[in-house]
């Protein structure tokens, strides 16, 4: 039998950890992004705990690892964090082989995780309702997967079946048309190994999820499409037809 969820907010968790906001991460090229809405923004779907933990300690993280490889690499300075990306495991990549899987960790968790929080709001708002039917993403998301009923099920199940840690993917490929796929660790769908501009990303990694829904994965990727920022989805699916890519 599944667990219930237990949300740590502010009435049942008194921050044991001593969470604070102003955790510091190591200046330098790339600046943590600050949090679109409050740590309780997403209550009940994401915990206010789990939201502070995982932006303030677990992304800063990546800024903190990533900064001084870059300050000690020319080759990665002056470089965005999509460009950096899109070297990685790439024939003639500028990263230094060096440093190629710290930079492949920490660039790809930096990404991921700004795309990430840009791409949730609360729920049962206007930007949070699926996409209509006739509108270009809920036409393109039917041609590809049938039904949107479908794809919420696939989706889903790459998340779940992602062994270990990871993330799933909605992604536009080069020819305009969408696909679900999912990559381990801190990996992404621009680099190398993976094709195509990410328009909807989950993070399955039990930092994202396990004060809240312990063991139960499954249960944190069906209740996540609650919290789904549908608005900025569709938004970034026209811009991915363009080419182009968010930019933290």
């Amino acid at each position: 039998m599944a667990l219930s969820p237990v949300s740590l907010n502010s009435t049942t968790c008194t921050n044991p950890c001593g969470i604070t906001s102003s955790f510091p991460c190591a200046a330098g090229a790339f600046t943590l992004p600050a949090l679109p809405y409050a740590y309780d923004f997403l209550e009940p779907f994401i915990d206010t705990l789990t939201m502070r933990l995982h932006h303030d300690r677990h992304f800063c993280t990546f800024y903190t690892n990533l900064n001084p490889i870059v300050a000690a690499n020319a080759a990665l300075q002056g470089k965005t964090l999509v460009e950096i990306n899109q070297a990685v495991g790439a024939l003639g990549s500028f990263i230094p082989a060096a440093v190629a899987t710290a930079v492949r960790n920490n660039a790809g968790g930096a990404w991921n995780h700004a795309f990430f929080f840009q791409i949730m709001t609360k729920a049962e708002t206007s930007d949070s309702a699926a996409p209509a039917v006739g509108t270009p993403l809920r036409i393109a998301i039917e041609a590809a997967f049938g039904t949107f009923a479908n794809f919420t099920t696939l989706f889903q199940t790459a998340g779940n079946n992602q062994f270990g840690s990871g993330w799933a993917w909605l992604v536009v490929k080069a020819d305009g048309s969408l696909a679900v796929t999912s990559t381990p660790n801190q990996d992404n769908p621009l680099q190398a190994a993976v094709q195509g501009i990410p328009i909807l990303g989950l993070d399955v990694w039990e930092h994202a999820y396990y004060l809240q829904y312990y063991n139960v994965r499954g249960s944190y990727t069906v209740r996540w499409f609650n919290v789904i920022n549908w608005t900025k989805v569709a938004a970034l699916f026209e811009d991915a037809k363009a080419g182009i890519i968010l930019q933290p």
